[in-house]
């Protein structure tokens, strides 16, 4: 027979209430939902942190470039579908050897060269049509490259639309950083690249021509990409976000900062050719120097635009 032991006078259970529980639950949850947006503040920190890395290497590719040619890269060679941009050229500096080599390789038609569009080229460099399909069999096209992207914004391997017959039939990575074009306030090509000039296609500036002092003179930065053009690739074409290494759209590899161009202030702003980004208030930019500073999108645009021309003599002022 199962003789039941009493418990002792005042002794309790050793179990929670039902409401014990449900306070406990409580609690853990307003601690998570306090701790969450410091958990998502310190991820895009750390992808800041790795945007702004992004722009110092393509930054010390481009003075490494300076130091092999005595130029800087140029911004695109022209305004047809074969025409480069400025990505292949800094290939070697980012260790990116072989797959630079997908781009100078012969491979069984006529090698093109920057002087075919632009006889003052002051570059002696080989490299083939990107419109060829031929040459996007090789697979360049399509290669990632995780320096050419933000990572608060999309993976490294985010493919461009197909252009059509106009863009050369062309599709291929995106970058999310452009070469500044100038400040757009009526000189026309007044910063490190050339945007329009066909004498200047195919041609790189010297770091002694950017008069404005290196540490003054915006030399890249990340480009403004609308959300909703986004999500329209691969089928429609939206050359602001065309392939990094075609020309023809000069958006796709550069921009305009300045009165007419002031930074985005989100990814739903207006597409205006100008620089922005999707971190929280700021845009990252790379100054001539190698500094990578965070611009407010909220700044001045005329400090913007005096950022952005590299000879006009203007002081900057607080940005």
């Amino acid at each position: 027979m199962l003789n039941l032991v009493p418990l002792p006078t005042g002794q309790r259970r050793s179990a929670f209430t039902l409401v014990e529980l449900l306070v406990v639950i409580a609690i853990i949850g307003v601690l998570v939902a306090l701790l969450l947006p410091a958990v998502q503040a310190a991820r895009e920190a750390a992808r800041r942190s790795q945007c702004t890395n992004n722009l110092r290497q393509l930054g010390l590719s481009m003075h490494n470039h300076h130091d092999t040619y005595n130029v800087l890269p140029f911004g695109r060679t022209g305004g047809r579908p074969q025409s480069i941009s400025w990505a292949p050229l800094i290939m070697p500096y980012v260790e990116q050897t072989n797959l630079r080599t997908l781009f100078t390789s012969n491979i069984g038609f006529p090698m093109y060269t920057p002087a075919s569009e632009a006889a003052g080229t002051n570059i002696n460099i080989e490299i083939n049509n990107i419109n060829r399909t031929q040459f996007q069999a090789t697979g360049a096209m399509n290669i990632p490259v995780k320096l050419f992207t933000c990572p608060t914004r999309r993976k490294a391997g985010f493919l461009s639309a197909n252009g059509g017959t106009t863009y050369g039939m062309v599709s291929g990575i995106c970058s999310d950083y452009g070469v500044n074009y100038g400040s757009n306030n009526g000189t026309p090509n007044d910063g490190p690249f050339w945007l329009n000039d066909a004498n200047g296609y195919a041609v790189g500036q010297r770091f002694a021509e950017l008069t404005d002092g290196l540490s003054t003179t915006l030399l890249m930065g990340e480009r403004h990409v609308r959300l909703a053009d986004m999500k329209l690739q691969p089928g429609t074409l939206d050359e602001s976000d065309f392939c990094v290494y075609s020309g023809k759209a000069a958006w796709s590899v550069g921009r305009c900062g300045g009165p007419r161009n002031p930074l985005a202030l989100s990814n739903n702003d207006a597409q205006l050719q100008q620089f922005g980004s999707w971190h929280p208030s700021v845009v990252p930019v790379l100054l001539g120097d190698g500094s990578t500073p965070l611009l407010r999108v909220n700044m001045s645009t005329t400090v913007l635009g005096n950022l952005c021309s590299s000879k006009d003599g203007n002081p900057i002022g607080d940005y």
